[in-house]
């Protein structure tokens, strides 16, 4: 057995007649099966410090129903959502509404969107540094990112 590592069964939820935690990264990802949208949705809202999709893998990162859960508490988990989801217009700016500085993980396309990039220069000034060079000389958008 050495090597594997013991999976309680407080973290699985089984048999045990109490709701499923938590407790851990670890917990977090040996205990979600990836059929299991619905308790996805409900780790990356729990505690959006510890639970981002990072954690939760694949096939999560790809489902728009759990990145937009886990956006709603932490605009940095764009980071972690499939390429084609970075593209998503709305993905992204859940994401910047709620920090703009995630901005940086954005389609290029979309950095270069001015509502998008406004929207995360209201939240994070500094954030115009992730914009097309475009929105960057914008003066509007300055103004807007000095404060």
């Amino acid at each position: 057995m050495a090597g594997k590592k013991k999976v309680s069964k407080k973290a699985t939820g089984k048999k045990s007649g109490k709701k499923a935690t938590i407790s851990s990264q670890a917990d977090l990802h040996a205990s979600i099966d990836p059929r299991d949208r619905e308790k996805a949705i409900a780790a990356v809202t729990q505690d959006p410090r510890a639970l981002t999709l990072e954690n939760l893998g694949w096939p999560f990162t790809e489902d728009r129903e759990v990145v937009l859960a886990a956006l709603k508490l932490n605009g940095t988990s764009l980071m972690c959502a499939h390429w084609t989801l970075q593209a998503d217009r709305e993905i992204v700016l859940m994401a910047v509404k709620q920090y703009g500085a995630a901005l940086e993980y954005a389609h290029e396309s979309l950095r270069a969107d001015r509502e998008v990039v406004f929207e995360a220069v209201k939240t994070t000034g500094w954030a115009i540094e992730y914009a097309s060079e475009e929105l960057q000389k914008d003066e509007e958008l300055k103004k807007t990112a000095e404060g």
